[in-house]
């Protein structure tokens, strides 16, 4: 082989390793402190090389170098006839003895991502989706959630996700046949691309990132469930990381099965049907309690935009890991035109948009402000009036009689 190409497919070999794989770690007991004392920069990959070295493997190492930043650790012993002078256009390389600590020898093999793989490198799956029977879902936002239903073979499936102490996915099956059923039940939960420590135990997996030490749980409801944590074929470790499961669910006739899947901070898990839908509603309340203005103005556009774009664009923006903080303060900057308050409502006069009504959560539903004209300013519950206040509380707002508001001709 010509020195060019050789030169040329190490270095993709090398670079391969570098964006793929991620150490084969079998603990998450990495000492930082140690690392940090022998020059190695934990917050990047660790390519530890033993082999012999010669003068095309150093180049090859030098263009990978180019494209991306790694620590590059040889041993003496591969360094054979090579001076380290040799070395000085390597960045962040460590010459390091088989008679070192066994403290960092131990860490520099953990986090090491130089090892043999049969992988074509093709990431098999980057995005999140269920997969019922080789049907992918399509599910659509409706009411602070995704949610899709169908029917595979007579069984009916209802599918939600929706956020609440975490991302939570949420299934139901109803069998509506006279015979068992089966369904073949794919999920898909992708990572930030990191190194990732996973831990398996009855109920939840454990998922901790090596880089930030930050720790969340997958909390699972189903059975005989098979997991794959690397997003790429061939590679049981990898910087594309997920949470992959495989099902078989058997449902019996005339019967009801569920699936709950929930990515937080927090280890907790559902046993009945009852208990995962109420959560859900509870979401839902909580979201109504975040966006808990709608209007009806003469202005069809701005009610699309302010009661339904805004907050699913804020929804979605949340279930994506993202705070949006700018569309929540336009959100916010919206509601001032109408309402100042939480739990004590002060209805603001807008009349350049014609503003007819105003709802407002009340912590079950939304309740109906209608605007009146009149000469005098007054907000009216029932066949009470109260004269010169545009000012309601939470508690009136659960009356089931009738409110209106006047904001008068000044």
């Amino acid at each position: 082989m010509k020195r060019k190409e050789y030169i040329q497919k190490a270095k993709e070999l090398i670079l391969k390793r570098i964006k793929f794989h991620a150490p084969i770690l079998y603990d998450d007991d990495i000492d930082e402190k140690v690392l940090k004392q022998n020059g190695i920069d934990s917050n990047m990959p660790v390519f530890k090389f033993e082999k012999k070295l010669n003068k095309r493997l150093i180049k090859a190492f030098e263009l990978a170098q180019r494209e991306c930043d790694f620590n590059l650790l040889f041993s003496f012993d591969s360094l054979g006839r090579i001076g380290e002078n040799s070395l000085r256009k390597l960045k962040n390389c460590i010459v390091y003895s088989k008679y070192s600590s066994m403290k960092l020898l131990e860490n520099i093999n953990k986090l090491n991502v130089n090892y043999f793989s049969n992988s074509n490198y093709d990431i098999k799956f980057s995005e999140k989706y269920c997969k019922i029977n080789n049907l992918i879902l399509n599910p659509q936002y409706e009411n602070f959630s995704l949610s899709q239903k169908g029917e595979e073979n007579g069984v009916l499936y209802e599918y939600k996700e929706f956020l609440l102490n975490g991302d939570n996915t949420f299934i139901k099956f109803v069998n509506t046949t006279d015979i068992e059923q089966k369904i073949e039940l794919e999920f898909n939960f992708p990572l930030k691309n990191g190194y990732y420590f996973f831990k398996k135990h009855e109920k939840y997996i454990e998922v901790e990132n090596i880089s930030t030490k930050e720790k969340m749980f997958f909390n699972f409801h189903c059975k005989n469930a098979k997991f794959d944590f690397s997003a790429v074929d061939g590679l049981e470790n990898s910087r594309f990381s997920c949470v992959n499961l495989k099902i078989n669910l058997k449902i019996k006739p005339k019967n009801i099965n569920f699936v709950f899947f929930n990515f937080g901070k927090d280890i907790f898990n559902f046993n009945n049907f009852v208990s995962v839908n109420n959560f859900y509603q509870f979401s839902v309340q909580k979201c109504c309690e975040i966006f808990d203005v709608r209007v009806k103005t003469k202005n069809f556009c701005f009610d699309n935009m302010f009661n339904i774009d805004l907050p699913k664009k804020i929804w979605t923006r949340w279930a994506n890991f993202d705070n949006a903080e700018n569309l929540m303060d336009r959100y916010q900057s919206y509601r001032k035109l109408f309402v100042v308050g939480k739990n004590k409502y002060s209805f603001m006069k807008f009349g350049e948009i014609g503003l007819r009504e105003i709802l407002v959560f009340n912590g079950k539903r939304f309740k109906k402000i209608v605007i009146v004209s009149s000469d005098e300013s007054f907000l009216q519950i029932g066949l009470v009036h109260f004269y010169g206040t545009k000012t309601i509380s939470k508690k009136s707002l659960q009356s089931v009689e009738p409110i209106s508001l006047s904001f008068g001709r000044g």
